[in-house]
């Protein structure tokens, strides 16, 4: 049912924000190696992207569905969490 899978997919969403705010609240950084400049840091975002199991669908379909929601969030400012739009 339609409600059901909204609920999923709100919990979903819940769940992710919690690891999104985790590793922020980290505040993790990461070491970026150049011939340069071995000091050169970047802080470490956390994008995700959610996609839904549907009844019949490959894997790979839903691997390609939650990249393509990964995407959109990094083109959005990254940090964040999107859905795939055909949930």
């Amino acid at each position: 049912s339609f409600n059901r899978m909204d609920n999923n997919v709100n919990q979903a969403l819940i769940n992710i924000q919690n690891i999104r705010v985790k590793v922020l609240r980290k505040k993790l950084v990461m070491v970026v190696r150049k011939k340069q400049d071995v000091n050169n840091k970047r802080a470490i975002s956390a994008s995700f992207g959610l996609a839904m199991l549907r009844p019949f669908t490959k894997s790979s379909v839903l691997v390609e569905r939650a990249d393509r929601a990964l995407y959109i969030a990094k083109t959005h400012g990254r940090n964040r969490v999107e859905i795939a739009p055909d949930i």
